[in-house]
């Protein structure tokens, strides 16, 4: 930092009455175009190394990698297509491609780091004489992970510098630095103490200038630092938060991104990969605050020094190791071969080399080999055919093998094996393979209620962050709540106590975010409140901001059932409420522009009550806003009618959607369910959660999938059951938003008893699995200190049955990092392979005064769960990720 910047940075704290330009002050020091950016150096030396790094693991000549076989390249770019499995931060983060490619590379261990440090070290050779960062060099015989992290985040960053922290009340400067080797962004107060931490592993994601803008224009800090502007969004006690930070200069905000997305990167492909212990200066990474103190000192500056066995705790502390104290004395004695209380570093490896050995998978190793120490080509196919199930060809498995193996001619070892079962190449759900082209009527589509709200819907709070989280994970139908603003029409849960945001915000958040995760259609369901004016303000900004990708006529002229997603890719759909004509033997009809009432989804429905009731016996309609002409026009395909008749013209419109309340098709079960069943095949359907739900909760989506309803709305704010067996049901990687209903809910009864190719009707299994072990399970919140985490495995299988299938395993006593089980059980049923079934595993703690606290969960559809030994990834009871934590399984079916 040069004195013009210091002397800047001397400013009093800006406060927030002068908030419309609170940077003038900084606005003298520009950006010098010739100032080199560090990190943009980086890049393309990490990528000029990574063919070199990929010839050395496999000990193919340097440059012959292409020349070799495509096929490798082409399995590479297989499985970087999409992100790792099980881990949703790819998409939240937006890393780069180089980024995913070392993720995938680091996690198959196809090639060694020392390898791709070296050559990467070689590429930068030159720069380090030239600026030596702490003193190493790439010669170092010190394991370098000092220099690659120097290198990922600038000394200057490291050191600290100083940035304008935004918040609602006031803008103040901060010096802010980030530690590489504990993964900590620390904020410090001007009295230079820091008070604030914040982990690189928590950040879902970082936006930069315009992807911030809504933050910038709620805070009133003018356009003029918008480019300097970032927004930390990171999960804090299981909840969304964020931090807003201006930098004084651009060059010195690409450096904190490149350097925070860099680090969290490095940081997982350690954890995936166990290679943290490898050397005393990796153990750096564990180190924790200054509390605490700093045991790894002891052996980066003193290679003699030893370890304590309070040492070894504080280790297993940072690194989340929930293991009992009983066991890891036990371990520590076996590596403290000398009995002097202490481990040197040869010891400690020693000591992470047991706590890394997996009984279990030795098991299955030594029952494919025969207790051989290696597993050749032969085995290794025995094994994929036999217990996997694997039906890939023999080109495919030879590809699989040497990939996994150290070197190109060496056989599969123990740990080569293990990485394996590890790999995206064990998954454990078979790939989502399913014809996209069938009418958007015959699909079951991933849907939102009240998307805005971040709580209750009575009194929670409105954000963006909604629709960001939403549409991240795979939503595909979301809902706007719109109401005349003062400036404007917001977004909010009217006649209620939750705040609003901008009508615009949520549109720009919408246009970014839509497609991220999938090319397939989005649905806005807007629920209209607004009157005529700020209508017409709502349909000139989505056309406006939408462009091409918002639908505003039919693909054809003369259509008579709904397009495709396929057809519909990149395109965003507008729901609202039209008119309904009374001849439906024209479908242009319902392109006419008429000015209609507003009907929203929360009116309840009395249209059961003594059958279906004659046209001429409606109710007193009720004040409501019309619905202009120009935002019905925009909304060719999914038309909101008021429902009076099945029988009606108006219902066998093919572009007409209805909308029920639980509670209305609760009330008229009996009635409603073989005419609404009928009803689905053709047409669109939604439902949303009642009313009376005020905590948001959500009801059971399969209820109401059964009877081929497309849109079951869930309240996505809340991770309860319905949620979660909505998320199990769209299990994908990523996930598409959208699933082919089954024959039977697409073609009529009299159609599906002549189609004899029908083969997706539910099948008679048998299910055979066996919960073997647990990895790094994530210690429960409410643990005190003292206590250690007993876990064990709850699975549940939502079917056709009322109550689910529930079974448990036994509890281990004190240890959640390598639980180990061993116990199975079967499950028989008629409908194991219908897609609706669902099948859940809840990782419980068992507490000492005898309550339990489900800490991690996953769920997927039953049909979808692979033959063999797969390891299953764990989520929060958020819905995020638990990168390091995994259940191994085995699982068997077989069909009755």
């Amino acid at each position: 930092m040069d004195q013009r910047q210091i002397e800047i940075f001397r400013e009093s704290p800006i406060p927030l009455e002068r908030v419309s330009s609170p940077l003038e002050h900084i606005e003298q020091y520009s950006p010098s175009p010739n100032r080199s950016h560090s990190v943009n150096t980086t890049v393309p030396a990490l990528k000029n190394g990574l063919e070199n790094a990929m010839c050395d693991r496999k000990n193919i000549p340097q440059g012959g990698l292409k020349k070799r076989s495509n096929s490798f390249s082409s399995y590479l770019d297989a499985h970087s297509k999409s992100t790792v499995p099980y881990n949703e931060s790819y998409r939240s983060t937006g890393l780069n491609w180089l980024s995913v490619k070392l993720n995938i590379l680091f996690r198959s261990q196809r090639f060694s780091r020392r390898s791709f440090q070296r050559s990467f070290s070689s590429s930068h050779s030159s720069k380090l004489e030239n600026n030596n960062t702490n003193g190493l060099s790439p010669s170092s015989d010190i394991f370098d992970t000092k220099y690659l992290l120097a290198t990922i985040v600038p000394e200057s960053i490291q050191n600290g510098c100083f940035l304008f922290r935004v918040t609602k009340k006031k803008v103040r400067q901060r010096k802010v630095s980030l530690d590489p080797f504990t993964g900590y962004m620390i904020l410090d107060k001007n009295t230079g103490k820091p008070y604030r931490k914040l982990c690189v592993d928590d950040i879902k994601e970082i936006r930069q200038g315009s992807e911030s803008r809504n933050y910038r224009e709620q805070f009133k800090v003018s356009y003029e630092h918008e480019n300097r502007w970032f927004t930390i969004v990171y999960t804090a006690e299981d909840k969304m938060k964020a931090l807003h930070f201006i930098s004084p200069t651009i060059d010195g905000l690409n450096q904190w991104v490149m350097a925070l997305e860099g680090l969290k990167t490095y940081r997982l492909n350690e954890f995936i990969t166990g290679s943290r212990f490898v050397s005393n200066h990796n153990i750096q990474t564990i180190k924790g605050d200054e509390n605490v103190g700093h045991p790894w000192e002891k052996l980066e500056n003193d290679e003699t020094a030893e370890l304590t066995f309070e040492d070894i705790q504080c280790m297993c502390q940072k690194l989340h190791l929930n293991a009992s104290y009983e066991y890891l004395e036990q371990t520590f004695r076996k590596a403290d071969t000398l009995g002097t209380g202490k481990l040197s570093f040869e010891g400690f490896q020693h000591f992470v080399s047991m706590l890394k050995t997996r009984p279990e998978v030795r098991q299955v190793f030594n029952k494919y080999t025969n207790h051989s120490k290696e597993m050749t080509l032969k085995q290794f196919v025995t094994f994929l055919r036999d217990s996997q199930k694997s039906t890939i060809n023999d080109d495919q498995v030879e590809l699989v093998y040497g990939s996994f193996c150290k070197s190109y001619d060496s056989p599969m070892d123990l740990i080569d094996f293990t990485s394996y079962l590890l790999s995206p190449a064990n998954a454990p759900l078979t790939p989502v393979n399913q014809d996209m082209n069938r009418p958007l009527n015959e699909y079951i589509i991933s849907s939102s209620h009240n998307t805005y709200l971040l709580g209750k819907q009575f009194a929670g709070e409105s954000s963006i962050e909604g629709y960001i989280r939403s549409l991240q994970r795979g939503c595909k139908c979301i809902e706007i709540d719109c109401w005349d603003g003062s400036d404007g029409p917001v977004v909010c849960h009217g006649r209620t106590f939750t705040s609003m945001i901008r009508f615009n915000d949520v549109i720009d958040v919408i246009k970014k975010y839509a497609f991220v995760v999938s090319a397939y259609p989005v649905i806005i369901s807007l629920e209209i409140h607004c009157c005529p004016e700020q209508q017409r303000q709502m349909a000139d900004y989505m056309k406006q901001t939408f462009g091409s990708n918002l639908l505003t006529e039919p693909l054809g002229p003369f259509e008579t059932s709904l397009p495709s997603p396929e057809q519909l890719l990149y395109k965003i759909l507008v729901k609202v409420k039209c008119q309904a004509t009374v001849s439906a033997s024209n479908s242009l009809d319902f392109f006419r522009g008429s000015v209609v009432d507003s009907s929203t989804d929360t009116t309840e429905s009395s249209e059961f009550e003594n059958g279906e009731r004659n046209l001429t016996n409606e109710p007193k309609k009720r004040n409501k806003k019309l619905i202009i002409p120009e935002l019905q026009q925009i909304a060719p395909y999914v038309r909101s009618l008021k429902f009076r008749n099945f029988s009606l013209p108006e219902s066998k419109t093919y572009n007409h959607t209805f909308s029920f309340s639980e509670r209305t098709i609760k009330r008229h079960g009996k009635t409603m369910f073989p005419r609404l069943s009928k009803h689905n095949i053709k047409y669109l359907c939604r439902v949303y959660p009642g009313p009376l739900r005020l905590g948001s909760t959500n009801l059971n989506p399969q209820f109401y999938w059964r009877m081929g309803v497309q849109m079951v709305a869930l309240n996505w704010q809340t991770y309860d059951v319905g949620l979660q067996i909505n998320d199990a049901l769209f299990q994908a990687d990523p996930p598409s938003g959208y699933l082919l209903k089954p024959m039977y809910q697409r073609v009529t009864e009299e159609k599906l008893k002549q189609n004899k190719e029908c083969n997706d009707c539910p099948k008679k299994m048998i299910l055979d699995i066996e919960i073997i072990s647990g990895q790094q399970l994530r210690r429960a919140k409410e643990l005190s200190n003292s206590e250690t985490l007993c876990p064990f495995v709850e699975v549940q299988i939502h079917s056709l049955e009322e109550t689910p299938f529930r079974w448990n395993t036994s509890v281990v006593d004190r240890n959640g990092f390598r639980p180990l089980w061993q116990e199975s059980f079967q499950y028989k049923s008629a409908s194991v392979d219908d897609v609706y079934s669902v099948i859940r595993f809840l990782i419980h703690h068992r507490a000492s005064s005898g309550n339990d606290t489900v800490i991690a969960e996953f769920g997927c559809p039953l049909y979808r769960l692979e033959s063999g030994y797969r390891h299953i990834p764990l989520y929060d009871m958020q819905g995020e990720s638990l990168l390091f934590s995994t259940l191994f399984l085995r699982i068997g079916k077989a069909e009755l």
